[in-house]
């Protein structure tokens, strides 16, 4: 039986080795890990966004254990607010995603003097 540390090792190894968008690694990684138990995958993905051990390489990681999260589509067996408070410190921010925050802040600054 597959677990996390099993699933995260091949992530790791995966992202570092071959980059986040892989064709062929991708479904190769999907075609492994689809009959992992669902709560061990979820684990063992979902780690490489709150767990401080696995940031080295954030961005290629993220990328493809998100993407593999995404097809696979195993369910959440965290609460959505937990789910989304866990991953904050390490969420690796893209340029589009920092510009369309900095574009929320303004409207709302500009939005809070006209009450």
């Amino acid at each position: 039986m597959m677990d996390r540390q099993t699933i995260m090792e091949k992530v790791r190894a995966s992202a570092d080795r071959y980059g986040p968008s892989n064709p062929q690694q991708i479904k190769q990684l999907i075609s492994s890990l689809g009959n992992a138990p669902e709560r061990e995958l979820f684990f063992g993905l979902f780690s490489f966004f709150y767990d401080p051990d696995l940031q080295e390489n954030s961005v290629q990681r993220q990328q493809l254990a998100g993407t593999i999260l995404f097809e696979i589509s195993p369910p959440c067996p965290l609460e959505l607010d937990g789910a989304i408070y866990a991953i904050p410190k390490y969420w690796d921010l893209s340029i589009e995603e920092d510009d369309i925050k900095k574009s929320f802040k303004t409207m709302l600054f500009w939005a809070n003097g006209y009450q």
